[in-house]
């Protein structure tokens, strides 16, 4: 939990934030994202939804702009326009005994944060639709609990840019990295894992992912560990949470590649962030998170980095991610992206 005095994934005393401070600018609402996902909505309203699906277009209309908090970093939308996508396409295929059970259930939403609650059911049933029994679990796990306690517990990520200590889920072998970033990604897409995500737990799923790809499980900073392999990082975030469907990511390499070109590549990248996929890259042997992009109010686009080391994240921009270089404890210069691995069919 990130009241605790313990990372997420690690075994010792949660430390200290090694990152520089947060931007002094706010960052920009992300008006457009929830535009593009109303687009949707009504797209889906002039098809003639069923009777069963027309009280859940209803609350997914209300759900749009719900958010975990007002700071930058927790602002991002909890509903993106992939995971609207993919609830509509749910809403079509599914009996209309379950979407009936779907709707009974967001009506016992509680008191506390009834609108963040009501969200993250939508966003439990598009990862599980047609399926509902994990979504019902969910619904009485959280029931009634606070805005702090759903975003803390349905989010591995650090939302808390200015709090003095990590926050996020970290790694507890000194090779899985890309688990563990893998694991930030899955979370995301899928608020009933992230609730079942234990320090234990994530723990002994990234030593038994690590493992099956080759790698080596030994203590945080022990010597004799190894990872995984560049080629093979794409196939890791569908053998998180294994069980429940996910895409592969592909990897697009930014060596020898003119500054134009790296931005186009870029380019790509915030077009998955900004529908609610994240993204995995890497520096130097490490492997990271890229979990957001959002314009600031001084003019500059900042993407949302999350450590899997520290369990810590930063906003950096553009040019430090493809060009200039951004700081990471532990590294003696700065580091640009290597590889982006993006969602198939991006």
């Amino acid at each position: 939990m990130r009241a605790s005095s313990t990372a997420r994934g690690t075994t010792g005393p949660t430390p200290a934030r090694p990152f520089p401070a947060p931007p002094k600018a706010p960052a920009l609402p992300a008006t457009a994202r929830v535009e593009a996902c109303r687009k949707l909505l009504a797209t889906a309203r002039a098809a003639g939804p069923s009777a069963a699906a027309r009280p859940l277009l209803a609350a997914l209309e209300a759900a749009l702009p719900v958010t975990r908090g007002s700071r930058a970093e927790a602002s991002e939308p909890v509903l993106g326009a992939t995971h609207v996508q993919s609830l509509l396409a749910a809403l079509r295929s599914t009996p209309a005994a379950t979407l009936h059970r779907l709707s009974a259930l967001l009506s016992q939403a509680g008191a506390r944060a009834p609108g963040l609650e009501k969200a993250l059911l939508l966003k439990a049933f598009a990862s599980h639709a047609p399926k509902l029994d994990a979504v019902e679990r969910f619904a009485r796990a959280i029931r009634g609990k606070p805005a702090s306690e759903l975003s803390d517990r349905t989010s591995p990520l650090d939302l808390d840019l200015s709090n003095p200590r990590s926050e996020g889920l970290a790694q507890r072998w000194s090779g899985s990295c890309v688990v563990t970033s893998a694991q930030l990604l899955r979370a995301e897409a899928d608020p009933t894992y992230a609730w079942s995500l234990t320090a234990r737990a994530a723990g002994s799923e990234q030593k038994k992912i690590l493992e099956a790809f080759g790698g080596v499980a030994v203590d945080r900073d022990a010597p004799g560990g190894s990872g995984i392999v560049y080629g093979r990082i794409g196939e890791v975030p569908a053998a998180v949470n294994a069980g429940v469907p996910s895409k592969g990511y592909t990897q697009v390499s930014l060596d020898w590649l003119s500054p134009p070109v790296r931005q186009q590549r870029l380019a790509n990248v915030r077009a998955c962030l900004e529908r609610g996929e994240d993204v995995l890259f890497t520096v130097l042997g490490h492997c990271l998170a890229l979990t957001d992009a959002r314009p600031f109010a001084d003019g500059a686009t900042r993407y949302l980095v999350q450590d899997p080391w520290h369990g810590t994240g930063q906003w950096i921009t553009a040019e430090q991610l493809l060009l200039t270089g951004f700081p990471l404890p532990g590294f003696g210069q700065a580091l640009t992206a290597t590889n982006f691995y993006l969602p198939q069919g991006t």
